[in-house]
């Protein structure tokens, strides 16, 4: 009769095989990991996409695990000060083995909130996001390797746009986009979704800021120029990643932007420019300037919305338009 309602045994064996689920969890982890360094001279090969796969879903699985109601009643009473002293509610069924639901919850609103396998998750979660660097990182030096030339692109001296019976992408540009098409392919075959994804928009974000930083503000642009590198986002880079159902030109609206401002009619720059630095002449080398809201709305009424006032200078400055 007595042991209908005295479970504290059976509660502390299942803590002491939470506990044991604990520590295989670590092992598994420093498996994952030096797995990881082994097979890491090859960020897109299947062993190590396969390293990063499991870690993913065994993470989804703990997540699971956590919402369940046996985890979190063991989850209270692995944090009570006395798990002894938990109120057992009396139960008609004699294999009942947990403490009475209401009773726990009860408890579940006094502990914290961190869960039983929170710690191993967010360790699970900081070797994803180290390998999924490891990934960007090798697609983005093979695009580095492979854009000298285009780097080196003579942007002052182009035709106008009108100028063609048939645009064409930069030829130098190619073997950019080879680079990014041959590493996310690879990536969306070997990967799960969700770490694709990972992949791709940290991807797409640091080819954005190489675009601006290596190649739009270490060279100069005549409106020919600006219609060239307009026309090679646009049918070059946007295509590569918008095949992937991912809103590309958000990705890239830093760059789509300063082809804008470098397009603008002279007199329009030359307006906008005024009133940016209308302040202080030399406020497109402070880096301390203090953007106001007036010219952030004058900004956004010729669609930029994502420059800094002072990067929008320092576009400006790229123009080869002298009368600015």
């Amino acid at each position: 009769m007595t042991d209908r309602y005295n479970v504290l045994p059976q509660v502390e064996h299942r803590l002491q095989f939470l506990d044991l689920q604990l520590e295989l969890l670590e092992e598994f982890r420093i498996q994952m990991l030096q797995m990881k360094n082994e097979f890491e001279d090859q960020p897109l090969g299947e062993s190590f996409c396969g390293v990063l796969n499991t870690l993913h879903y065994v993470t989804l699985i703990l997540e699971d695990w956590e919402d369940t109601t046996l985890i979190l009643r063991l989850n209270s009473s692995r944090q009570e000060p006395d798990a002894a002293n938990l109120k057992l509610k009396s139960c008609e069924e004699p294999d009942m083995t947990v403490p009475a639901l209401k009773d726990v919850s009860t408890s579940l609103n006094q502990v914290t909130e961190v869960m039983v396998f929170d710690s191993i998750i967010e360790l699970f979660e900081k070797i994803e996001k180290d390998m999924v660097n490891l990934i960007v990182h090798t697609i983005l030096r093979d695009v580095k390797d492979r854009s000298a030339y285009y780097r080196k692109t003579r942007w002052q001296m182009m035709f106008s746009m009108k100028d063609y019976i048939q645009p064409c992408l930069t030829p130098n540009l190619c073997k950019i986009l080879q680079a990014l098409q041959e590493g996310l392919q690879r990536a969306h075959q070997r990967l799960s979704q969700k770490e694709f994804l990972n992949v791709l928009k940290s991807v797409g974000s640091r080819v954005n800021k190489f675009f601006f930083e290596e190649i739009i503000l270490e060279n100069r642009f005549n409106e020919g120029g600006a219609e060239q590198l307009e026309y090679d986002i646009k049918n070059g880079l946007l295509p590569i990643f918008g095949q992937y159902s991912i809103r590309s030109s958000l990705i890239f609206s830093q760059i789509q932007e300063s082809c804008l401002l470098l397009k603008m009619p002279v007199g329009d720059a030359f307006l906008l420019k005024k009133l940016l630095t209308r302040d202080d002449p030399a406020v497109s080398f402070r880096l301390s300037y203090a953007e106001t809201s007036e010219k952030m709305q004058a900004l956004r009424e010729h669609g930029i919305y994502n420059l800094s006032v002072q990067n929008a200078l320092f576009v400006f400055d790229r123009r080869l338009t002298t009368s600015l």
